[in-house]
């Protein structure tokens, strides 16, 4: 059996492997400990989920829901507005392809509510034209 031999400087470089390891491991925990939201879901400011409600609802009306493209955050072409009572005022839009195989693009208006901590209600929905 072969004896391997550990040098000073690979004891060093154990002892700041380790050092950095414990380091992140403790920035880590802070960050879950920190990212813990005990606020009440009906105090929390939902948009980003009452918009991803809205855009499954919208998938389920589609010709073709594998070739829906929805606006995002970075393009700016939706806007999402609390209007109170965990309610939001969503216009947006989509491009999917229709019947014929066309891709499109369509707008569309709803208004949805959250009704518990994973619950949501679609409150009403239409097509608008652009």
């Amino acid at each position: 059996m072969a004896e391997i031999k550990v040098g000073e400087e690979d004891k060093k470089n154990l002892k700041t492997g380790c050092g950095c390891l414990t380091v992140l491991l403790l920035l880590f925990g802070i960050a879950v400990f920190t990212c813990q939201d005990d606020t009440p879901w009906q105090e929390r400011d939902s948009s980003v989920a009452a918009y991803v409600h809205l855009k499954y609802y919208v998938k389920e009306q589609l010709k073709s829901p594998g070739t829906a493209k929805f606006a995002d955050a970075w393009s700016g072409g939706y806007t999402v507005q609390d209007i109170g009572d965990q309610k939001y005022r969503i216009v947006s839009w989509v491009d999917a392809q229709n019947s014929f195989g066309a891709l499109i693009r369509m707008y569309f208006y709803g208004k949805v509510q959250q009704t518990a901590e994973d619950e949501w209600e679609v409150l009403e929905f239409e097509w608008r034209p652009d």
